[in-house]
C-alpha cells in the first residue's frame, strides 16, 4: 500500500489508533489533509469523525496554499 494511495489516511489512522492502543473518541480533535475531496470525504465516511472535531483551524490547505489563502 502506497502512502499516497487514494484511501491511504484511513488505513494509516485505523492502524496508528491500534498499534497506540486509542480510540476514536480518545481523540479530541482531527486534521486531515484535503487535498484530494474523495479521498478525504471517504476517510471522514470511514472513520467516523464527527464535523465538529474535524479541521477545527481551517484546514491544511487553506493555511498552506496560496488558492486557500
Amino acid at each position: 500500500m502506497s502512502l499516497f494511495s487514494s484511501n491511504s489516511q484511513r488505513f494509516l489512522v485505523s492502524k496508528l489508533l491500534k498499534q497506540l492502543g486509542l480510540k476514536m473518541d480518545d481523540i479530541g480533535l482531527w486534521e486531515l489533509n484535503k487535498a484530494f475531496a474523495v479521498q478525504f470525504i471517504y476517510s471522514i465516511d470511514f472513520l467516523g469523525i464527527p464535523d465538529d472535531i474535524l479541521n477545527v483551524n481551517i484546514g491544511s490547505i487553506s493555511i498552506s496554499h496560496p488558492y486557500g489563502v
